[in-house]
């Protein structure tokens, strides 16, 4: 998720209960994403088709042909608190350029023609991907509650690669790579063996 660097804000879960209503309410966070994602799906046109011309020499032919955009006034994150999820509100209040719900980029309109933009979001794709929904929701809070936005690995991994691709950076294999630092990170949390 792009975030504008006016608008972040500090994240707190403090303790073992916490973390464990969080995982509870996870699938009901799912929930509305799926929901969500039903509610925009025929204003979704295939990434593939926005033309970007850099993005294919970084992901997978497969990626950017079943990723999809959808072009909102705002972004917009789950209501975490009215689904049981607290510690988040910061997050929840965030002014957002960008957010990635599974396949889906949802992207603020004005900034639609954004190449480095849609480059982040869909690094975030390949991430649900390899981590699966819940997996990565919960990996992506964990790293909000103990690292903060700027930290959290999911978007330091996002805004890393992003200023390589803003710089030029031609990296071969990219894709692969990137799903093997997601791997990395997952065993790094405990998810993997």
């Amino acid at each position: 998720m792009a975030v504008s660097t006016s608008c972040k804000g500090a994240t707190t879960i403090s303790s073992n209960s916490e973390f464990d209503s969080l995982i509870s309410a996870l699938p009901r966070v799912e929930s509305w994403i799926d929901q969500y994602i039903s509610e925009h799906r025929s204003s979704a046109v295939p990434l593939v088709a926005r033309g970007f011309s850099r993005l294919g020499a970084y992901f997978l032919p497969d990626t950017l042909r079943t990723a999809r955009v959808v072009y909102v006034p705002k972004v917009v994150t789950p209501p975490l608190g009215a689904l049981g999820i607290d510690g988040f509100t910061a997050f929840e209040q965030g002014c957002y350029q960008g957010i990635t719900y599974k396949d889906y980029l949802f992207v603020e309109s004005s900034h639609r023609d954004s190449e480095s933009l849609h480059f982040h979001e869909t690094v975030h794709i390949v991430q649900w991907r390899e981590l699966g929904p819940l997996d990565f929701l919960f990996l992506y809070a964990k790293g909000l509650a103990e690292d903060g936005y700027d930290n959290c690995p999911l978007e330091f991994m996002a805004y890393r690669t992003q200023q390589e691709f803003e710089n030029g950076t031609r990296i071969p294999d990219f894709e692969p790579k990137l799903i093997q630092m997601v791997r990395d990170e997952a065993r790094n949390a405990g998810f993997l063996g």
